[in-house]
């Protein structure tokens, strides 16, 4: 074989090799996964023990029973869900004891930090306590509210609830 038939040779197995990576390439582009989606601000994913139980939808729940927690330092209405009646929508009762502990995870409030704050189902089940959930912005994010001490002014307030964990063991 001359070397003009081998250089020939050896161009075309260059060039089929480059359209094959070219192919590759494209297919790899093309099957990348889609970006995650954001989660909705009127969903809450609550988990029971580590497993996920619901995506709670604030607007298909808004039959519930809609009560009015008084603001103490604006003197403002908020308006919003009992949180008992919400888990209870989603998880036995036989399951949730007076010392069963419910984190709520969103943002502090002006600062955009995660906050978590934690409740006893005890807390929780005391109507006294006004602890609510409902919306306090024109986005419909979900926003924890309470008479108790450590929820009783906006900056202990905990908005965009993303999550609710349940946690029966200790």
């Amino acid at each position: 074989m001359s070397s003009k038939v081998r250089l020939f040779i050896l161009l075309t197995l260059l060039a089929m090799a480059m359209v094959v990576i070219d192919l590759v390439f494209i297919a790899l582009l093309s099957r990348q996964t889609p970006p995650l989606a954001q989660p909705q601000p009127e969903r809450i994913t609550i988990y029971l023990d580590g497993q996920l139980v619901a995506e709670a939808d604030l607007t298909t729940i808004a039959s519930s029973e809609i009560v009015s927690f008084q603001d103490a330092e604006r003197g403002e209405r908020f308006k919003g869900l009992w949180v008992d009646a919400l888990l209870l929508r989603y998880v036995a009762e036989d399951k949730l004891a007076p010392e069963t502990t419910i984190i709520f995870v969103g943002r502090a409030p002006g600062s955009g930090n995660t906050r978590e704050v934690k409740l006893t189902w005890a807390e929780i089940s005391d109507h006294e306590n006004r602890v609510l959930l409902g919306t306090s912005r024109a986005e419909g994010a979900p926003t924890l509210v309470g008479a108790l001490e450590r929820l009783d002014t906006r900056e202990e307030w905990v908005q965009d609830v993303s999550r609710i964990d349940i946690l029966t063991r200790p």
